[in-house]
């Protein structure tokens, strides 16, 4: 709902001398032409029984004038972006000069939700973009749609600003192209958001992503538990090679004298986390 207030300017009120008033509420598009939009008349008539009535355009039910406030308001329903211009408000008197208040009301249109696309230009619908390999980079570019006047299209990592050179390709399309180099461990699981905003009235639009990374692994190890460190024939002994660090699991595999060991006797096991 859009409220314009419009006071006397020169420090009466609308409802003073109401006997002899006519009002109209006119709005001055960008054309030559003016729109009457709704009027009261109430010459002739006891205080607060004027006659009130509408044009069809430019609102037709969307609007009515509620003169009975203080300031008198014009009250639009649903509005659009074809309601902005220079509203005027006039008030004729039978035997004094006329007053009017102008009013330049400007529309804000949020943006669409921003869409985010790979270096192919593909559309990502899934959460997760990836996966990557560590020290490659990230290259991606959000695309933010509609939106008077024209939003600002900003990447954000983990909620910290790190890109904001966006650029207005047409009058109803944004583009911010991010790239994230040398990508680290540190990267793995991070959120990547495009936000768009053009207004601080309301919450900025957003879409965002996680980062998916393979991990190597950071060590390798064989600690054998044995009392004797030599082995002795036909004694079994258990021998373990851990690894950490790395995402996804690995593939674990044995090798004896420059041969790969695939015998039953093998078994790999994965600790739950």
């Amino acid at each position: 709902m859009m409220v314009l207030s419009f006071p006397n300017s020169e420090g009466g009120s609308f409802r003073e001398s109401q006997q002899q008033q006519h009002s109209y509420l006119k709005r001055k598009q960008s054309k030559p032409d003016q729109t009457v939009a709704s009027g009261l008349d109430v010459r002739g008539r006891p205080p607060g029984t004027g006659k009130k009535w509408s044009a069809d355009k430019p609102f037709g039910k969307r609007a009515h004038f509620q003169h009975t406030s203080e300031p008198a308001k014009l009250i639009v329903e649903s509005a659009k972006e074809t309601d902005q211009g220079i509203y005027r408000c006039r008030v004729d008197f039978r035997n004094s000069p006329s007053r009017e208040v102008r009013m330049n009301l400007t529309i804000t249109v949020p943006p669409n939700e921003p869409e985010i696309l790979d270096i192919s230009g593909n559309l990502i619908t899934q959460s997760l973009v990836g996966p990557y390999m560590e020290g490659t980079s990230i290259e991606l570019q959000c695309i933010v749609r509609e939106g008077v006047p024209s939003p600002m299209v900003q990447w954000y990592l983990n909620d910290e600003l790190i890109d904001s050179s966006y650029h207005v390709k047409t009058s109803r399309e944004v583009i911010n192209h991010i790239s994230v180099p040398n990508l680290q461990r540190s990267h793995h699981g991070a959120f990547l958001s495009c936000r768009a905003s053009n207004t601080i009235l309301v919450t900025p639009v957003s879409k965002t992503v996680r980062i998916d990374l393979n991990l190597r692994p950071l060590s390798v190890s064989m600690p054998i538990k044995h009392r004797n460190p030599q082995l002795t024939a036909e004694l079994q002994v258990d021998v373990k090679c851990e690894t950490w660090g790395s995402y996804p699991p690995p593939t674990i595999t044995w090798w004896l004298d420059g041969r790969e060991e695939k015998g039953s006797g093998i078994e790999v096991r994965f600790p739950v986390a």
